[in-house]
């Protein structure tokens, strides 16, 4: 629960949108992916739902796509995109540019993407899913302390909003579907807790 003594940092979650990796469901992690020709509508969708929040704080993912599909709501509410390196997305090591239908030829059970993240496969030369999870809490703890009170938005990747609704919400969300492209998820936080709203 969190405390009502602090006001809490109210985070909205967003991944980025749709890549043409995305579409022709292949992994990305650190690699610079073009948007998709879809894009473009789930963007201005984006922009519309979040023109209705009080922003205070815009943040982004370093990669492209990320910055991409949360410029436009910055540049209308003029508010400055701030980079944040620890919100890329996973390395997934040797996994990046392989297809679905690639590691379901060499693992049949294999279950895109969800197979990347459940710990039965490991990956590679991937950053570990500890490794992740310690990043994104801190990332997350470092904005959050930075806006209280605040409404931030940070636009960022499947596998960041994975480790967040799996790993570090208090009331974690263990039957989660995986985050569609510029969905939106939102968080409260206070005091080194997160809630998902």
């Amino acid at each position: 629960m969190i405390s009502q003594s602090v006001p809490p940092t109210t985070l909205l979650v967003v991944r980025h949108a749709q890549t043409i990796w995305n579409h022709a469901r292949r992994y990305a992690g650190h690699r610079e992916v073009p948007l998709s020709p879809d894009a473009s509508v789930q963007i201005r969708h984006l922009t519309r739902v979040l023109e209705a929040e009080k922003i205070g704080a815009i943040y982004s993912s370093p990669l492209t796509r990320a910055q991409l599909t949360i410029r436009p709501i910055a540049e209308i509410l003029n508010i400055p995109l701030q980079i944040e390196e620890d919100l890329q997305e996973r390395d997934l090591g040797s996994w990046e540019g392989k297809s679905a239908e690639e590691l379901i030829a060499r693992f049949p059970e294999f279950n895109f993407p969800d197979s990347a993240y459940d710990g039965e496969y490991p990956v590679p030369g991937a950053e570990s899913l500890e490794e992740l999870e310690v990043r994104v809490r801190a990332v997350f703890e470092r904005i959050a302390e930075q806006h209280i009170g605040q409404t931030v938005v940070i636009s960022t990747h499947a596998g960041v909003i994975w480790a967040l609704e799996r790993k570090i919400a208090q009331n974690s969300r263990h039957g989660m579907r995986w985050p569609e492209n510029s969905s939106l998820v939102r968080m409260q936080y206070a005091q080194k807790v997160f809630i998902l709203s």
